[in-house]
């Protein structure tokens, strides 16, 4: 597997392991697209990372789940790892 160069999404990108995770990999010269619920955590994470754009989502509401599909989509369509 290529480590370095993706486009990664990650849940739970603002704390945890998903906010250790997405630190690496922007790290690591890769691009990550940070999906949680906290609007002003991923916000500031976008002002400290040129490699990072995120998606404000609730996984558990199915017309979020929706509109981050379109999202991915219209923008990112070569996203090559789902974390």
């Amino acid at each position: 597997m290529k480590i370095t160069k993706n486009i990664i999404l990650i849940t739970g990108s603002t704390s945890g392991i998903g906010l250790a995770l997405t630190r690496r990999f922007i790290k690591n010269d890769n691009f990550v697209i940070g999906v949680a619920r906290n609007q002003k955590q991923l916000e500031d994470l976008k002002k400290e990372n040129k490699n990072f754009d995120y998606f404000s989502c609730d996984l558990s509401d199915v017309r979020q789940v929706k509109d981050l599909a379109v999202f991915i989509k219209e923008k990112y369509p070569t996203l090559n790892i789902l974390i």
